[in-house]
């Protein structure tokens, strides 16, 4: 994830926190980065409309 996306939802660009949670959404940091979510926002989760799409992101 970019340093500036880090800063912008209050990660810290110089912890690996890929994989924390940090809304409690069932969606990790990396996740809702790629997928242009918020990721101290509940409710901005990911789409579930798609569940092949994972398969094509390589997740």
């Amino acid at each position: 994830m970019p340093d500036g996306w880090e800063v912008q939802y209050d990660l810290d660009p110089l912890v690996n926190d890929a994989n924390e949670d940090d809304d409690g959404d069932g969606y990790t940091n990396l996740k809702e980065y790629k997928r242009k979510t918020m990721p101290d926002d509940y409710n901005s989760q990911p789409s579930k409309a798609m569940p092949w799409l994972p398969l094509l992101l390589g997740e």
